[in-house]
């Protein structure tokens, strides 16, 4: 069997052995979600797009331009540099799992999450840290009898009670907590953002959002009002956008 390789940067890494060579990828999740981009680019005719990619634990930016994935030589990978090409990726440690907490007397969000288990306390697992998730459920954005996932029912008492012990220290009330936090989350959403339009001589006003993953369209609107973008294409399917993106992609040996 011929050892097929994926590079790319942005997500989780595994490996699979197959008849004793591997199949590596490499941050695949990401990669998946902007190649799904790319095609959308072409089905709507826009040649600039911003990806966003937000799940439980990381937001993940790339973007779109003159309608191509932008791409690079090589990359770093905890310091290390790995001589692949890749698609030109920004991670941050923010997600609907990253915890709020009083730190030095001011708010902090991330870059520690609650995870998928026991997760945020409105999954009802047993959770008893705030987290981004919990924010949008006391702000009504996550509606209490809405059904996660189709069976997950959300615990809006447990994330009152997380928030509420956050809103202790720092004597503020819970949906103040949820608001400021999430204005923390926004603005490094947007910074993550800018790293890449701004700081290369790239205007984000010129380039429409396409957001996915789990909690990436919960958050478009107001990531958007942040870099003035007046246009958002959310997939019918947002979080398994990244999978559909895989489908899209060229085979490569």
């Amino acid at each position: 069997v011929p050892l097929y390789i994926t590079q790319s940067n942005g997500g989780s890494m595994s490996s699979v052995q197959a008849s004793e060579k591997a199949v590596l990828t490499l941050f695949s999740g990401p990669v998946g979600g902007v190649v799904g981009c790319r095609e959308i680019c072409r089905s709507i005719h826009e040649e600039n797009m911003i990806c966003i990619d937000m799940g439980g634990t990381s937001f993940d930016v790339s973007l779109i331009r003159n309608g191509q994935v932008e791409l690079k030589s090589e990359f770093e990978l905890q310091g290390l540099p790995i001589l692949a090409p890749s698609v030109e990726l920004v991670s941050i440690a923010l997600g609907g799992g990253s915890i709020i907490k009083e730190f030095g007397g001011g708010l902090r969000v991330g870059p520690e999450s609650a995870g998928s288990f026991p997760g945020p306390a409105c999954y009802g697992r047993g959770g008893e840290n705030a987290t981004i998730t919990d924010a949008n459920v006391i702000l009504g954005r996550l509606p209490a009898e809405q059904l996660l996932g189709g069976n997950l029912k959300l615990d809006y008492v447990a994330s009152e009670l997380a928030i509420n012990k956050v809103g202790k220290r720092l004597g503020m009330n819970n949906i103040s907590i949820a608001e400021q936090a999430l204005e923390v989350a926004h603005f490094k959403m947007a910074q993550a953002i800018k790293e890449l339009t701004v700081e290369r001589g790239l205007d984000p006003r010129d380039f429409v959002i396409c957001a996915f993953g789990g909690a990436g369209p919960l958050h478009a609107a107001f990531i958007a009002e942040e870099l003035e973008i007046k246009k958002i294409v959310i997939p019918s399917v947002a979080g398994a956008f990244s999978a559909w993106g895989m489908l899209q992609g060229d085979l490569r040996h």
